[in-house]
């Protein structure tokens, strides 16, 4: 068991270990899970996702980061988006929202975070109803890991920040935790 945390921390073990799969819906399983990390909550599989805006120029990004988690397990699915985005029980990756839309729509403020991912889940550890992520503005993003390698100080690869946010999704998280998950730069 020890081994099996040890490889979780070091991040050489996806933490979808500490999962498990009943009738469709996913549970935590706190004996397999490290102890900085916790997963509350659970989800009905697959999560659909919509992208919005619909013609965004990240989509091809977000298919290859739920790709990416599909290998492991069949998480993530996309579905057209309605054109609206945030509390609607609906699961979105809703672009770059400016720290004024932010805060219309969850009273956040952005400060430093690179990106938020919002859970909406009624009663604490019970069924997730929405998982929303978004991406800071004022931030300098790329699609290719190389301008970032090129740039480390100036630009963000947004693929791997989304790879963060998704585990999010279905509520992996730092046990300190309040209500939002947010990536500090």
């Amino acid at each position: 068991m020890r081994d099996i945390q040890d490889r979780i921390r070091k991040g050489s073990l996806l933490p979808l270990l500490c999962l498990s799969f009943l009738y469709g819906l996913v549970y935590p399983i706190p004996a397999l899970c490290a102890d900085d990390l916790e997963v509350c909550g659970y989800r009905e599989l697959p999560l659909v996702m919509e992208q919005v805006p619909k013609d965004g120029a990240w989509g091809s990004n977000n298919d290859h980061a739920m790709g990416a988690w599909n290998q492991y397990m069949k998480l993530y699915r996309f579905k057209d988006t309605d054109g609206s985005w945030g509390k609607n029980r609906v699961n979105e990756i809703g672009g770059f929202p400016s720290d004024d839309s932010l805060v219309d729509m969850w009273e956040f403020h952005w400060g430093d975070d690179l990106a938020l991912t919002y859970i909406h889940m009624p009663l604490e550890c019970g069924k997730i109803w929405e998982s929303d992520i978004v991406f800071n503005p004022a931030y300098s993003w790329t699609g290719d890991p190389k301008d970032t390698e090129d740039h480390p100080e100036t630009v963000l690869y947004y693929g791997a920040v989304l790879m963060h946010e998704l585990a999010h999704t279905w509520e992996w998280r730092p046990v300190t935790k309040t209500r939002g998950v947010s990536c500090r730069r």
